[in-house]
Order: C-alpha cells, then structure tokens, then sequence
C-alpha cells in the first residue's frame, strides 16, 4: 500500500500528457521511494 504514491508519480508524468515533474517533485519522489525501501528492508 505505501507503494502507490510513489508508483504513480512517474506514471502519470509519463502518460498524462503535460504533467510536468518538478525537481521538488523528484525530491519528494525520491525521499518517499527510500523511505519505503528503508521500511520494507527491516
């Protein structure tokens, strides 16, 4: 379930046409993304 956020995000920057992603927006993507990996290693 905490995989959908960051699933998503670069779907929909890849399929919605003029969705742009920000580097505020790969930021968070990339924090969100490791925080889960940190969560599912332990």
């Amino acid at each position: 379930m905490a995989t959908v956020g960051p699933i998503m995000l670069p779907l929909a920057h890849i399929f919605i046409p003029g969705e742009k992603m920000p580097l505020h927006r790969f930021v968070g993507f990339t924090i969100d993304f490791a925080g889960v990996l940190i969560l599912g290693v332990h």
